[in-house]
């Protein structure tokens, strides 16, 4: 990611690129590393399902950045789910879409496992995208520069 330090900042924008351990370039020059995802993703169509995955988060208001935290590591646990479901090789796009529903299902539940009971009462109440930013920006870890 040499150009980071040159184009970046200049651009200011959001890059992800994806692979083994997608990464994540911010503006500001911090990076962000993936631990979901497996190399049976390495298939046509998902990064097609990823770039619907980070559209539909777009297209709820989520800055880029937050976006693409969560779309890329919510994408990966979906294949990472798949993968162990029906084996690494058999992983096709489509069972990666299947499976991202049990994947945010998982994260809210998680969140609301880790709150108090008057907040886990209000997390059936609350809406699921407020929920799962305040849980999902805490997943991916900041890499360094």
């Amino acid at each position: 990611m040499s150009f980071r330090s040159n184009w970046l900042p200049q651009a200011k924008c959001v890059v992800v690129l994806k692979g083994a351990h997608s990464s994540i370039a911010a503006p500001n020059g911090d990076v962000y590393f993936n631990s979901t995802g497996n190399p049976g993703m390495a298939k046509g169509g998902s990064g097609d399902v990823l770039t619907g995955v980070l559209t539909g988060l777009l297209s709820q208001k989520y800055s880029a950045l937050e976006t693409a935290i969560i779309g890329v590591f919510t994408h990966g646990m979906a294949g990472d789910i798949a993968r162990d479901k029906i084996g690494e090789n058999s992983v096709l796009a489509g069972d990666i879409v299947e499976n991202l529903g049990a994947v945010l299902q998982s994260l809210v539940c998680e969140f609301c496992r880790s709150v108090d009971e008057f907040s886990r009462q209000l997390c059936h109440f609350v809406d699921f995208w407020i929920e799962f930013q305040t849980f999902g920006l805490q997943i991916v870890s900041n890499g360094y520069q």
